[in-house]
Order: structure tokens, then sequence, then C-alpha cells
């Protein structure tokens, strides 16, 4: 009995990629609102706060699909859609107890890139950040998905 051969490693690395072996994995969609506590407090107060408020007066949102903790006692609130925090964002300034204890606003994630030479554009920079990842790409160029800023 004759065994098949097996490719080595790089046997597999030299052979062409054929765009039906290529997978692409869409991350999964979640909306998020950083709410932090105006005075000092806990995770916990934070947490029974918001989900007392909203509950007792009957918000029309589904809350809430997680609850991250970070600093100084606040939360990030994630729910399933835009649409869910929107209406989050709406109804808390009607809401005295939430309007005069907490600071809310849409989660606006951050990076730093090292290394990148002082005769790089930003134009060039978002062209090659859009051509690495699809996710980027914005189909409004009026509102981009990403913005760059540059400190040297």
């Amino acid at each position: 009995m004759s065994k098949a051969h097996v490719p080595s490693f790089s046997e597999m690395v030299q052979r062409e990629r054929s765009a039906n072996r290529t997978r692409i994995i869409k991350p999964q969609k979640t909306s998020a609102l950083v709410i932090r506590p105006k005075t000092a407090g806990t995770h916990d107060e934070t947490k029974r706060k918001l989900v007392n408020e909203v509950t007792l007066r009957n918000l029309p949102v589904k809350i809430l699909k997680k609850f991250k903790r970070i600093s100084n006692g606040g939360l990030v609130l994630e729910t399933d859609s835009d649409n869910d925090i929107d209406q989050l964002i709406a109804q808390f300034p009607k809401l005295d107890s939430i309007n005069n204890n907490f600071t809310y606003s849409k989660r606006r994630p951050q990076f730093i890139i090292f290394g990148i030479n002082k005769d790089v554009t930003k134009l060039q920079l978002v062209d090659d950040l859009v051509l690495k990842n699809y996710l980027l790409k914005s189909d409004n160029p009026e509102n981009p998905k990403f913005m760059v800023s540059f400190f040297f």
C-alpha cells in the first residue's frame, strides 16, 4: 500500500491561489454607545441606573446586547444596530436622570500607525488603507468611514 504524497509547506506556499479558495469573513456588525457618569461611581451603579431608567420608561429599544466596562465607572453599550443607538441618543435628552448624571456619545475607535514616511500624503495613506482593507471603503465620499490625522 503506497501513501499519497503530502505536499510540504513550501510546496503549498508556491502554488497559485485560486479565487474560489479565498474566503472573506465579514465581521459581525455591532453598534456602541459610550456612557460615563458625571460624578465618580462604579460600573454596577451606572449599569443599574441606566437599565432601570430605560426599562421604567418603556423606551422602544432592545437593551442591550453587551455591557463592557471602561474607566471611571463608564460603560460601553453594544446593540445589534445603529438604529437602536440612535433611538437611545434621541431619548436621553428627554430623561433628566440620564441627562444630569451621565455623558454619552457614539464610540469613535482610533489607532496609531508608526513608521510612516513623512513624504506620504493623507490621500495616499487613505487609498492604501482602502486597498488593503475593503471594509474601510465608503460608498459616500461625503461621509467617509474613517479619517486620517497626521502628527509628526
